[in-house]
């Protein structure tokens, strides 16, 4: 092809596509964020990135959200809930390795939808999102809150774009970035998952499963946090738990399930007292939940494989159920229209 028949075809509107095309394949590679949208990925930080980052900024509002810590993304299906509870709209908002601190409760009562007749938060607790574990905020949190606009908006509006390349234009893309220094904050994931950035749900897919952790293992995992739990932090809750219960939401609390020889290992190191923080949380307006705390089945002793968390979601939503049964259908009609406002 002669340089003139080059230029000519650069002036075609195909050429042009294309060059479009990888333009935004290389531009939302550098961010380090790979576009998937509620598929399968494994041992991929960037889809995790992408994930939390979409999370973090969200901006559809909901009846019911949740919110807590790894467990709580793992473990709780919004779609599985919503069969239990039809016509209220619920939000996974849970965070990887992260303490119940102001900063993380504020940004959980923005999730929801002030109009709406539920306005419920549902907090999901292990002893460690009660310890002295802020720093961790700033690494899981601040930064996917924080992304720059731009690339904000090629996350959003480039989602699942990669799906529609053929394969040789995957595999180039990625040996193309291959040379680069990963810029993920975030360590690979451990199993196969399914990321669904519609519901914020964190869906473990793996054929191993484990429930035999040690106290050694137990404090091994955490020695590079607080592991006790602090005052401060369950005072901190009691005074969201309060204002939100006077200002008319539904508070709930619920103590995420671990492996059976797990929960009494997290207690002893941590100094959780569970009666004595449930009694607390009640006190300051919020309803207790109860929950099976060895009866499902685990990948490594904290979080639930996607079945499990499934069949977790439905047993939890029975639970909610006496406390919303008097919002019938007919009431949440326009609960379910007005979840379509955004945040401001």
């Amino acid at each position: 092809m002669r340089k003139d028949q080059i230029i000519d075809w650069l002036h075609e509107p195909t050429a042009r596509v294309l060059f479009y095309l990888l333009a935004m394949i290389l531009v939302v590679e550098d961010t380090d964020l790979l576009p998937v949208n509620n598929r399968g990925v494994s041992n991929k930080s960037e889809s995790y990135n992408r994930h939390f980052t979409l999370k973090a900024n969200n901006t559809r509002l909901h009846d019911l959200v949740i919110f807590g810590n790894s467990p709580v993304s793992t473990d709780f299906s919004p779609r599985d809930m919503e069969t239990v509870l039809p016509g209220i709209s619920i939000y996974n908002f849970g965070f990887p390795a992260l303490s119940m601190n102001p900063v993380l409760l504020s940004a959980t009562e923005k999730q929801v939808n002030p109009t709406s007749k539920v306005r419920a938060i549902l907090l999901g607790f292990t002893p460690n999102t009660l310890t002295e574990a802020d720093v961790y905020n700033e690494r899981y949190y601040l930064p996917f809150k924080n992304v720059s606009f731009g690339d904000l908006m090629l996350i959003r509006y480039t989602g699942g774009f990669d799906y529609f390349l053929p394969t040789s234009f995957a595999l180039l893309h990625s040996a193309w970035h291959k040379r680069h220094e990963p810029k993920s904050t975030t360590k690979e994931l451990p199993a196969k998952v399914i990321l669904h950035d519609d519901t914020g749900w964190w869906e473990y897919q793996t054929l191993k499963e484990t429930d035999d952790i040690s106290r050694e293992d137990y404090i091994n995992k955490y020695k590079a946090v607080a592991l006790r739990v602090s005052p401060r932090v369950m005072e901190d809750v009691f005074t969201f738990v309060r204002r939100w219960s006077g200002e008319g939401f539904r508070v709930f609390g619920i103590r995420m399930p671990l492996a059976p020889s797990l929960s009494a290992i997290a207690d002893e190191v941590s100094g959780f007292d569970q009666n004595a923080f449930s009694s607390a949380f009640i006190r300051a307006g919020g309803i207790w939940l109860d929950s099976d705390l060895g009866g499902y089945r685990s990948v490594d002793g904290f979080h639930m494989p996607g079945e499990e968390a499934r069949r977790f979601s439905r047993d939890t939503a029975r639970e909610l159920l006496p406390h919303l049964r008097h919002l019938t259908r007919a009431d949440l009609e326009s609960v379910t229209n007005d979840t379509a406002i955004r945040i401001k």
